[in-house]
């Protein structure tokens, strides 16, 4: 049998790999999944907001990070349409405007009204400079939006004259800008700050959840799966997770595997010498 093992076509491993990922990602099984305090502090702080509260959502991720991070705006824009807020789009890398256009458009299709439910901003180029403008005047940091027409003019815009008018802003980011621009340009201001990052810019982004200067963290895939496990609606990101799981798992018994076999291989020399 473990010859037979030796010299299996690898093209079967691949095949198996294939249908452990897939299966799950079409099907998702929901595998346990452990909930960090900081995810339930994300959770709740949403959990806690109004209906009719407008929400600023800044898209601060690239392509190369999506796959970790987008997961994280989808399970909370998820939760602030299932409890009636309003969210405002905006984001600071070039390529973050295709995810929040996405968004947008797949709730347009779900019956949310753009201009009233939501508004993409779109990019406001300058970084940390370009923050710390929609931070004192949302409205004027980039006078229209994504299609052209004044965001002034728009109803979710009413009232909102700097970034205090917000019941809360959240940023996802895969480097800079990021928590650390952010945390430096909210300065002064009363508004709850909930970032996410991709799963390396973890540890240096705890501190600020752990000094209050952050309500909350989303770090990685992880994260976005234990928000939808909250919510109890298990999404993309509970289906990756499961992916994740059996391949690793896989991976673990193909390591085992090997081993017991090449022991049982010098055994075998051993006692024909």
């Amino acid at each position: 049998m473990f010859d037979r093992l030796v010299n299996l076509d690898r093209r079967i491993l691949y095949a198996i790999i294939f249908v452990l990922i897939g299966f799950p990602l079409i099907s998702p099984i929901g595998l346990p999944i452990s909930v960090s305090s900081m995810v339930v502090a994300a959770y709740e702080v949403v959990d806690s907001l109004e209906e009719g509260d407008v929400v600023a959502w800044s898209f601060d991720y690239t392509v190369g990070g999506g796959p970790d991070c987008h997961p994280h705006s989808e399970a909370v824009w998820q939760h602030f349409f299932d409890k009636g807020i309003r969210v405002v789009a905006v984001s600071f890398v070039p390529e973050g405007a295709q995810f929040s256009r996405e968004l947008v458009m797949l709730w347009e299709e779900q019956g949310k009204v753009y201009g009233e439910d939501m508004i993409d901003v779109g990019f406001i180029a300058g970084f940390e400079t370009g923050i710390g403008e929609f931070v004192g005047n949302p409205t004027g940091a980039s006078p229209t939006c994504v299609r052209g027409t004044r965001v002034a003019d728009h109803p979710i815009m009413e009232g909102i004259d700097d970034v205090d008018d917000f019941a809360l802003v959240g940023a996802i980011a895969t480097g800079a800008p990021g928590p650390f621009e952010w945390v430096r340009q909210l300065a002064g201001y009363r508004v709850p700050y909930l970032p996410g990052v991709v799963t390396v810019m973890g540890p240096q982004t705890i501190p600020y959840y752990e000094s209050g200067q952050a309500v909350g963290l989303l770090m990685g895939l992880r994260d976005a799966a234990s928000y939808e496990v909250l919510m109890e609606r298990p999404g993309m990101a509970t289906a990756a997770m499961d992916s994740q799981s059996f391949a690793h798992l896989f991976i673990i018994l193909l390591v085992v595997l090997g081993n017991i076999i090449y022991f049982t291989q010098q055994r075998r020399e051993a006692d024909n010498q």
